[in-house]
């Protein structure tokens, strides 16, 4: 599995390259920064998903599942995508279905409350402990949405349990980021992990 790391301050906007759906979300965009970033983002995912798959960035077909998942049309790579702030992460493999998310902390409200909605006991009795609580929190939210989003699921789905998802949870600067992963039950052996930053090509 890839998991690439992308600044998109180092990402150009292609709007070419994006389908309709992205087009009119572009146009109807009253942001102009948020707009950018949302270009950006998506140019970019389609540039390293035209790499792996040999094909040109605006060949690329994305459809969305009834989950919300993003999935390419007609391939079998898998992939999964999350960006906050100017960072875009982006997680791939060719065997199993993968989610990965990536936050930045920051003050939540009605913190208590939301864990107590989406976290499991023990996780809530870790973060009452915790020396820094907004900081464990966005470590086990990241995990979360991760394996939800690897399910395609989406965060208000069925929540997924026990041993079908695997997951690692890293830090980004101060960033907390995770990727999860379906397990392959019929391997003792986990997928290794290959971390990459894309840097633009000089002149």
């Amino acid at each position: 599995m890839h998991v690439w790391l992308v600044s998109l301050a180092d990402a150009d906007c292609r709007a070419e390259w994006l389908d309709a759906r992205e087009r009119r979300r572009l146009e109807d965009s009253t942001h102009p920064r948020g707009r950018d970033l949302f270009c950006a983002s998506r140019s970019m995912l389609r540039r390293l998903l035209a790499g792996y798959l040999d094909m040109r960035p605006d060949a690329v077909e994305l459809e969305i599942e009834p989950g919300g998942k993003p999935v390419v049309r007609g391939q079998a790579l898998h992939f999964n995508l999350s960006h906050a702030r100017d960072t875009l992460l982006l997680a791939l493999s060719a065997k199993r279905p993968l989610g990965v998310d990536l936050e930045y902390p920051r003050p939540v409200k009605n913190l208590a409350q939301v864990a107590q909605r989406i976290f499991s006991a023990q996780e809530i009795l870790a973060l009452q402990a915790a020396d820094d609580p907004r900081e464990r929190f966005f470590e086990y939210w990241t995990r979360f949405e991760a394996t939800q989003k690897c399910a395609g699921h989406g965060i208000f789905g069925a929540r997924q349990h026990g041993d079908r998802v695997r997951h690692h949870g890293f830090a980004i600067g101060p960033g907390r980021a995770c990727v999860a992963w379906q397990a392959d039950e019929t391997s003792r052996s986990e997928p290794t992990l290959r971390y990459f930053r894309y840097a633009p090509a000089s002149d």
